[in-house]
């Protein structure tokens, strides 16, 4: 992987924590709004912030990458 390749995919993660952070608010005060007794919202959250780390271990080289076909 070169310096391109890397900072392309740390703009990617970005990305998705960017939208991951933005969404996790705007649920959270729909979630209070609708129905401030329960947290449903809770449960999605939890696994896209799961999704979010192994996001992250893949760009820190801590998960394996599939190699990319050259079409």
């Amino acid at each position: 992987m070169n310096q391109s390749d890397g900072r392309r995919q740390l703009n990617g993660f970005l990305v998705h924590l960017g939208v991951y952070f933005a969404a996790t608010v705007l649920l959270v005060l729909v979630n209070l709004w609708m129905m401030p007794r329960d947290l449903v919202v809770l449960w999605p959250l939890l696994i896209w912030g799961v999704i979010l780390a192994l996001h992250a271990a893949r760009i820190m080289g801590l998960w394996p990458q599939r190699p990319r076909s050259k079409h």
